[in-house]
């Protein structure tokens, strides 16, 4: 839920508005109920597939024009996702990969701190170099090592979403 949030804030704190009226609308589907997506990529839980389908129709049938999905992990059911709904949806690391390469350098180096399942699926390596490599441009990579994720990102991301805040950010 607070990648929700946390999102929704991105998007009006980003929207040049000087009233309520001026601000992008946004019809929002935040269902914590999920099937966990890092527990199911690992093949110890089940797929998200089919309730990600359920909100993502939802959502189109409110009005949704467009589609963001604030979590990372789920985006390793996105092409099946997207087969399903009759809008755009935005990949989340088509945009990681744009913001990068809006800060100037045609190099960079990106560190990524995120779910063991997002990092070993290779979501971002491999998307990102693609990206890169299409534009001509060059990717490198700072990921944590295996024990990194199990002792302190994965420890981290559970207290987030658990509330504990200050705990979670003293991991990472």
């Amino acid at each position: 839920p607070l990648a929700t949030v946390d999102f929704m804030t991105k998007i009006i704190e980003s929207t040049p508005a000087s009233c309520d009226q001026d601000h992008i609308p946004m019809i929002v589907s935040c269902n914590p109920q999920i099937p966990d997506r890092t527990q199911a990529y690992k093949n110890q839980g089940i797929s998200p597939l089919s309730e990600m389908i359920i909100n993502a129709k939802r959502l189109v049938d409110a009005g949704a024009k467009v589609i963001a999905i604030a979590c990372n992990t789920a985006h390793l059911w996105f092409e099946q996702l997207e087969k399903e709904i009759p809008v755009p949806i935005i990949h989340i690391v088509d945009s990681a990969i744009e913001a990068i390469y809006k800060v100037g350098n045609p190099n960079p180096v990106v560190g990524l701190l995120a779910t063991e399942a997002t990092i070993s699926s290779g979501l971002y390596v491999n998307r990102g170099n693609s990206i890169a490599q299409a534009q001509g441009k060059q990717l490198s990579w700072l990921i944590p090592t295996n024990e990194e994720i199990l002792e302190w990102v994965m420890p981290a991301i559970s207290s987030i979403k658990a509330g504990n805040l200050e705990l979670g950010h003293a991991l990472l």
